[in-house]
């Protein structure tokens, strides 16, 4: 398997990963999901349901965590169980476009001196108007790209400012 999605869900969020799993079974994606769930009991029961709804549809995986794990913890543990070449992270209310998945995957397998790429990202908001939502606003949400000529340079302007290798 060359990629695998971890999508960290905790608290009262089923129906952010429910919304999310829809999208990815919408769009065929077809590596591996593995759920990382720190969330209390009624809400890990509805997220495991929905894991046990999709799993003849999507590669998914739920993996368990005490509600009081620490993020940081929780996604050590279960990054430390991926096997596949690639990793892509992404919270239970992002939607990650498969095709650019399957991008980002190629150029990294044609230069194996890189070990992080991204694409563009945008964040939403919205708004309620009356018993409905709507898109309140839609911005870039600027990311740095790190294109310096050796692996070498590029980890030393990773490092001058901070910036998330999340997305």
């Amino acid at each position: 398997m060359t990629l695998t999605m971890v999508i960290p869900t905790y608290a009262d969020r089923p129906p952010f990963l429910a919304r999310a799993l829809q999208y990815y079974r919408a769009l065929g994606f077809r590596h591996r999901i593995l759920i990382a769930d720190s969330s209390p009991a009624p809400a890990a029961s509805a997220n495991q349901e929905t894991v046990r709804a999709l799993e003849h549809h999507l590669q998914v995986e739920y993996q368990r965590f005490a509600p009081d794990i620490h993020v940081i913890d929780k996604l050590a543990q279960a990054l430390g169980t991926i096997t596949s070449a690639y990793t892509v992270l992404g919270a239970d209310d992002d939607f990650t476009v498969p095709a650019a998945l399957e991008e980002a995957v190629d150029f990294l397998e044609r230069h194996p001196d890189y070990a992080v790429v991204h694409g563009e990202a945008v964040l939403l908001a919205q708004r309620a108007v009356g018993p409905r939502r709507e898109l309140a606003w839609a911005t870039r949400y600027l990311q740095r790209s790190i294109e310096q000529p050796t692996g070498a340079q590029r980890l030393l302007e990773y490092l001058r400012p901070y910036s998330t290798t999340w997305y």
